[in-house]
């Protein structure tokens, strides 16, 4: 995803009012995966709690957009670390898209779906969202390759910060 400040500031108008650090946190490029097995004795791991095929009108109405319709596959992982709390994610592939190297997406088990399927060679940030409610942050994204999706939910609560992120940090990967 080409950065561009100019042409996604609407999207991040929404999280105007949480802290800078928070802010940083939320417009971070980088996979959250990535950035929290990167910090030095956090213990992080990925939980599973629902994995399954589910028509996409049954799934939590303000998180994800009505641009997918249809069934798909649909995961829920916690993801859990000794310095940056419990955080949520959940992501959602229409069952037409699952070919190729995604349909090892129910094979997965407790390893995260952006280092192994969201790869950046493969599927690149299409479209980011966020949306503000009560004590949580969703991070709604939109990957795509070539003529597939899949839609990435994260959530995060209000007070989230990464220690040390500073504004070139977040912006550093295009």
């Amino acid at each position: 995803m080409n950065y561009k400040y100019l042409s996604k500031w609407k999207s991040e108008k929404a999280i105007k009012q949480v802290c800078r650090e928070t802010k940083l946190a939320l417009t971070d490029n980088n996979s959250l995966t990535k950035r929290l097995e990167s910090i030095k004795n956090n213990n992080f791991s990925v939980e599973v709690t629902t994995q399954e095929i589910v028509n996409s009108s049954k799934i939590y109405k303000c998180s994800f957009n009505s641009t997918f319709k249809g069934y798909g596959v649909y995961r829920k992982v916690l993801l859990k670390s000794n310095k940056c709390g419990l955080l949520k994610a959940e992501s959602f592939m229409p069952i037409k898209y699952v070919t190729g190297k995604e349909r090892f997406i129910k094979v997965l088990g407790n390893r995260s779906l952006g280092t192994y399927i969201l790869s950046p060679k493969r599927f690149k940030k299409h479209f980011v969202q966020y949306k503000v409610f009560d004590r949580y942050i969703f991070r709604i994204s939109v990957y795509k390759f070539n003529k597939k999706q899949i839609q990435v939910n994260e959530i995060f609560p209000v007070n989230h910060i990464f220690a040390g992120m500073t504004n070139l940090k977040a912006r550093s990967k295009v």
